[in-house]
C-alpha cells in the first residue's frame, strides 16, 4: 500500500512542476515582445512587409491656379 502512495505523490509533484513550466512560459511569451514575436514567425511564417509604390504618379494642378469649367 505504500508503494501505490509514493507513486501517486511523484507523479503529483512531475505534474506540478509541468504546470509551473507551462505557466513561466506563457507569462514569459505574454510579456517579452521580442519572444512573441520569435514563437509566432516559427509558428506561422515570418511577416511580409509591404511597401506600396504607385506605378503611375498622381498629378494634382497646383493650389494657386484657378480651374476652368
Amino acid at each position: 500500500m505504500s508503494a501505490d502512495n509514493n507513486r501517486d505523490q511523484d507523479s503529483g509533484g512531475i505534474l506540478k512542476w509541468i504546470m509551473f513550466v507551462v505557466i513561466l512560459a506563457v507569462l514569459a511569451v505574454t510579456l517579452s515582445e521580442g519572444l512573441r514575436d520569435r514563437v509566432l514567425d516559427s509558428l506561422f511564417g515570418a511577416e511580409e512587409e509591404f511597401n506600396y509604390e504607385p506605378t503611375e504618379a498622381v498629378q494634382t494642378p497646383p493650389a494657386n491656379e484657378k480651374q476652368t469649367s
